[in-house]
């Protein structure tokens, strides 16, 4: 099952500069062990203090939860605003709802 975390911060705009600093370095202290399929760093087109980093991963098992990687970078934004991190999974079944 293919899957996404999602770890959206949303920051004052006096932290900016210790925010990218930290998203520069994600790269380096990332574990092999726990290495996502991907991870893709996205800031708002209209607000530059808001981001997004997504975290694509998939298993075979159905038991999916946050991932130790995703739990350390929530704890880590945490300081510089407001965290909202969830699980999202792929729909699978093509047909339209």
């Amino acid at each position: 099952m293919k899957y996404m975390e999602i770890i959206y911060l949303r920051s004052a705009s006096e932290h900016y500069p210790k925010v990218e600093l930290c998203l520069k370095d994600i790269d380096r202290s990332i574990d092999n062990e726990i290495n996502p399929i991907s991870i893709e760093i996205y800031r708002n087109f209209n607000v530059d203090t808001d981001w997004s980093i997504l975290l694509k991963n998939e298993k075979k098992e159905a038991n999916i939860q946050k991932s130790s990687l995703g739990l350390h970078l929530a704890a880590l934004f945490k300081e510089f605003g407001l965290i909202h991190h969830s699980i999202w999974i792929i729909k699978e079944n093509k047909a339209v709802l």
